[in-house]
This record gives structure tokens, C-alpha cells and sequence, in this order.
């Protein structure tokens, strides 16, 4: 449940473990919050009178991806989607993941396009850009279920990536 959730319309709302308890804060105002039922919660302010509901939301894999929050009664929730980790935008840690890659005889180049921002090529393919997701994940833009997953050695060294796609996982050896 831990982390930044951006709406382009109302900001970032942040969820934050204080004393052990879960807390929300969003326009500067500090909200504790208490397990309701299942992955919805109430978060409480001793300024306002009533609890607010907020529900968080799984994505397809399984992990937290929004959470919908019901500010005023009269009005719907406003849902919030996780922000990725603020590393993953990050010119050093993208620089470390870049290099070529073989996947089954067929060679990856992941290279930076801009400040922060990562590009798959595949040979006799499109050039395809990634998107932090979460951890060391990045989606593919535009590409609903692929997404490929960079993995580390025990010194922090990325010697290969996981490429999740619908015919299956497939792993692509690091140069």
C-alpha cells in the first residue's frame, strides 16, 4: 500500500507507515487510517467530522496499482495510480541497464533516449519504449502485457533481463 499515488487532476496522495500504522497525506493534510474490510480502509481526521473510504486496487499481476478515494459523499471516488519509484526515472540507475542483450540467438539493445527514459531494439522491429512499473519492471508503452524485468547479481550488476509476453517468459543474457 506504501507510496506516492498521482492524479493528474488532484495531485499526489501519500501513503506512509508511521508507528507502525498506515497514514495518508494529501494537500498537507495527515490522515490516519484503519483496515475496514478486506483492501478498503477508513482514513480519519480529528479536523473533519466523518471517515473517508479509500480502496485500494490490484493490477493484473496482482500488485497495488490505484487507490480510489471518496473525498465528498456526493461526489465519485477519485482514483489515484502508484507512482513508480522515483529511481526508476533516474539517469544513473537507467544508464546501469543499458547494453546489449541475446535472447534465443536474437540480440536486444536497451540504449536512453532523453534523461530518463529507456529503449528497447529488437532486430527488424520497431524501436519500443519502457515504462517504470515497479522494482527493477518496466512495461512496454502502448503494448498491453509485455513487460520485461531486469535482473541483478549479488553485487548490483544486471547480467540478464525477463521479458514477460503472452506466449511466455523468455530471457535475454546480458553481454
Amino acid at each position: 500500500y506504501i507510496g506516492d499515488y498521482k492524479n493528474d487532476g488532484y495531485g499526489i496522495l501519500s501513503i506512509r507507515k508511521k508507528n507502525g500504522s498506515l497514514s495518508l497525506t494529501f494537500n498537507k493534510i495527515n490522515y490516519a487510517i484503519e483496515h475496514y474490510h478486506y483492501d478498503i480502509f477508513e482514513a480519519k481526521n480529528e479536523l473533519f467530522d466523518r471517515q473517508m473510504k479509500i480502496l485500494f486496487m490490484m493490477d493484473i499481476k496482482g500488485n497495488i496499482h490505484t487507490v480510489s478515494v471518496q473525498f465528498e459523499l456526493a461526489v465519485e471516488p477519485i482514483i489515484f495510480e502508484l507512482m513508480p519509484d522515483k529511481n526508476m526515472r533516474d539517469r544513473d540507475f537507467l544508464e546501469k541497464l543499458t547494453g546489449d542483450y541475446i535472447m534465443n540467438s536474437i540480440p536486444l539493445k536497451i540504449t536512453m533516449k532523453g534523461e530518463n527514459t529507456l529503449i528497447v531494439t529488437v532486430s527488424g522491429q520497431p524501436p519500443y519504449e519502457l515504462v517504470p512499473y515497479q522494482g527493477m519492471e518496466f512495461k512496454f508503452k502502448g503494448i498491453p502485457g509485455i513487460s520485461i524485468e531486469f535482473i541483478l547479481d549479488d553485487s548490483g550488476t544486471v547480467i540478464e533481463a525477463k521479458i514477460t509476453q503472452p506466449e511466455g517468459i523468455f530471457t535475454a543474457k546480458k553481454k
